[in-house]
């Protein structure tokens, strides 16, 4: 049972390194001791709504565009952001060979659910425009 408490610990202690610049020191430790909740629904949301609050910040630098190209833009800003963030997030549970299973299929239907977020934040805009 020894070495898979030390498989444990590194994985943590991986984890908590890679997740240190977004989320502060002991990033696992403080998400169970806030009881976030971790589902691929409450998760797609948070991504969603953090990188969407910045749409007013992106139209006040690109100003002389018009709404159409700023939310484009925008768009493909956060866009790939998001995809650079998962591909980053999927390379580090491979390397510690957990992206398998219901890890993989969280991490899946997360990416499925935060593309339809960002899908409803532009139609939202569309919407609003006709």
């Amino acid at each position: 049972n020894e070495p898979m408490s030390l498989l444990y610990r590194a994985a943590i202690e991986a984890i908590n390194e890679e997740l240190a610049p977004y989320m502060g020191e002991n990033a696992l430790q403080q998400v169970q001791e806030q009881q976030i909740d971790t589902s691929p629904e409450a998760t797609a949301d948070r991504i969603v709504s953090f990188a969407t609050q910045f749409f007013s910040v992106y139209q006040q630098q690109n100003s002389s565009m018009n709404f159409d190209s700023q939310l484009s833009g925008f768009m493909d800003v956060i866009g790939g952001a998001i995809d650079q963030g998962f591909k980053e997030a999927t390379d580090i549970l491979s390397g510690l060979k957990v992206l398998e299973g219901d890890i993989k299929t969280g991490v899946d239907e997360t990416y499925s659910l935060v593309q339809q977020g960002l899908q409803s934040f532009r139609d939202s805009f569309t919407t609003e425009q006709e």
